[in-house]
């Protein structure tokens, strides 16, 4: 359904509209549009769910379904990850991942994640907290 993938997506911009309403810096606010090499179809869209608590900082990401698999996906994480340990602010980040969601594994995997506790969100959906660390950053 690709309507229900773009809205999706949407809800990144109305995250960081929020999230600068409520004071959150900009650099951590912003939403970041991933977008295909060479015609800048946006592909996707990234960024951090919050500014960094007592020095992790969490994020999130979606690539629509027709793009995934073409390392869109591991780009942006990366990218983030640059963004969060350049900063002083974040030392972690977290990417809470539901264990169904191979592909998204595989992503924190390849750059390094460290998998770590299991929860259950407040919608009832399990997620495995995965953790990267700028000590273990390549």
């Amino acid at each position: 359904m690709p309507g229900f993938e773009a809205g999706r997506l949407c809800l990144v911009a109305e995250r960081a509209a929020q999230m600068l309403q409520a004071g959150v810096a900009a650099a951590w606010a912003r939403p970041f549009y991933i977008l295909r090499p060479g015609d800048l179809l946006a592909v996707g869209s990234c960024g951090f769910k919050q500014a960094p608590q007592h020095r992790r900082v969490e994020i999130g990401y979606a690539v629509l379904a027709v793009h995934q698999g073409q390392g869109f996906a591991t780009a942006a994480v990366a990218a983030l990850l640059r963004l969060a340990f350049l900063s002083v602010e974040a030392d972690e980040v977290l990417a809470q991942i539901n264990p169904e969601n191979i592909a998204s594994v595989c992503v924190v995997q390849k750059l390094g994640f460290e998998r770590g506790a299991w929860l259950i969100d407040e919608d009832g959906e399990p997620l495995v907290q995965w953790l990267a660390s700028v000590s273990g950053y390549k």
